[in-house]
């Protein structure tokens, strides 16, 4: 999984677990986001065997956000067309959802949902396990507790879904999902000139010099005073610094929700996530999950302090670029 897939899909569960919280007020636009009130919207239910029905409200009004490098990122509140034909439990209902899109380089979209009913934790992700094995679907990493769980897949067609289960203080259970595909790369068609013989060179032709390729040099940084104040108490491998561009921290009602960055330097993501292994333990934070790939691991660890249940999640990386290695960590109030 690619760090900016991992970043979106991060943010995006933020927002559903934002949406969907019981305690939180009603949601207003902020004009630096460009963010929209969603609309309240009929609990419908889902048809035994069949796909969840759309609600009976209208989507809200889409809003697109145009940054400084001219990307867009679009908005919009109510159940995506993505994901109304996503299997939920017989007896769930839908409660609330929104789609982000995004035009430019890493361009891509992102939908989320959220569904309430009354089942059990463990009953509720049998369902998936079950659908799953009849759908076709990779299932990745997962993991579940005496209060939720959460289960990752990928369909035939590289769509990723990441389900997330959690038990309410009514003793209902909310099955949360956020699902995201990257835009497909085009495949370049040929032209005409692409057949024609080449033109015959003549005995004075000079061949051209090949022009030097430059050589990457890795993301622009920046001080580690950048970091969100909820990141700073956290060890930093020797080496690394914060990227220019990887900062992110979000708050709804004024209450700290969620903060992230993205580190860069040198080594191997195996190496790497053995150090934060061993270095977050003198921290406080205990290990949940952990799984590692050809030059890439993801871990996520949990913590509770001052009263407040934490979730971190790492995703260390190679860049494409060959450059060096990122750190994309996150916190994240659950």
């Amino acid at each position: 999984m690619s760090r900016s897939r991992f970043t979106a899909l991060i943010v995006g569960a933020v927002l559903v677990a934002g949406c969907s919280s019981p305690a939180a007020a009603p949601a207003t636009t902020a004009p630096a986001a460009g963010a929209t009130t969603a609309p309240a919207a009929a609990a419908t239910t889902r048809p035994a065997g069949g796909a969840v029905n759309a609600p009976g409200t209208q989507p809200g009004q889409g809003v697109t956000i145009t940054g400084q490098d001219g990307a867009q990122v679009t908005i919009n509140s109510g159940l995506p067309e993505e994901l109304k034909a996503f299997p939920v439990p017989t007896g769930f209902a839908y409660d609330s959802g929104g789609s982000m899109s995004s035009q430019g380089k890493d361009g891509g979209s992102l939908n989320v949902a959220t569904y309430k009913g009354q089942a059990s934790l463990a009953d509720s992700m049998n369902f998936y396990k079950q659908t799953a094995a009849s759908k076709g679907w990779t299932e990745g990493m997962s993991f579940s507790d005496n209060k939720g769980g959460q289960l990752w897949y990928t369909t035939p067609d590289q769509y990723s879904y990441i389900v997330t289960f959690s038990l309410r203080d009514d003793g209902s259970t909310e099955i949360s999902v956020l699902g995201g595909k990257d835009k497909a790369t085009a495949v370049p068609t040929k032209t005409a000139a692409a057949t024609q013989a080449p033109a015959r060179a003549t005995a004075t032709t000079t061949p051209a010099k090949p022009a030097a390729t430059p050589t990457p040099s890795g993301p622009a940084l920046t001080s580690n005073s950048a970091l969100p104040q909820e990141l700073r108490d956290l060890p930093m491998p020797s080496g690394f610094a914060v990227e220019k561009d990887g900062v992110l921290r979000m708050a709804s009602g004024g209450k700290f929700q969620m903060a992230a960055a993205t580190l860069f330097g040198q080594g191997d993501p195996a190496t790497i996530g053995a150090w934060y292994q061993q270095n977050l333990k003198t921290k406080g934070w205990q290990e949940s999950f952990s799984q590692s790939a050809e030059d890439e691991m993801t871990m996520m660890f949990t913590q509770t302090k001052d009263g407040v249940d934490l979730t971190m999640a790492l995703n260390i990386s190679k860049r494409d670029d060959g450059t060096g290695t990122e750190v994309f960590i996150s916190v994240t109030v659950t």
